[in-house]
């Protein structure tokens, strides 16, 4: 029965990717998951964290 990689790696906030970039990390380690599955998982994950990484900051002055 093959892999079904979605139900394995849910990723849908942050938290979830990075733990799915680990858990596919050590899976691939393991001879579990080939070197293209693991790129996806982690391909899919970083798209998720950049989504959530702030587009601007502000520019602060420095207190002195």
């Amino acid at each position: 029965m093959p892999l079904n990689i979605n139900q394995i790696f849910p990723i849908s906030d942050a938290p979830s990717a990075r733990l799915m970039k680990l858990k596919a990390m050590c899976l691939f380690r393991a001879g579990i998951l080939t070197a293209p599955q693991r790129a996806d998982i982690a391909r899919k994950a970083n798209k998720v964290l950049a989504d959530r990484q702030p587009r601007h900051f502000p520019h602060h002055s420095k207190a002195a």
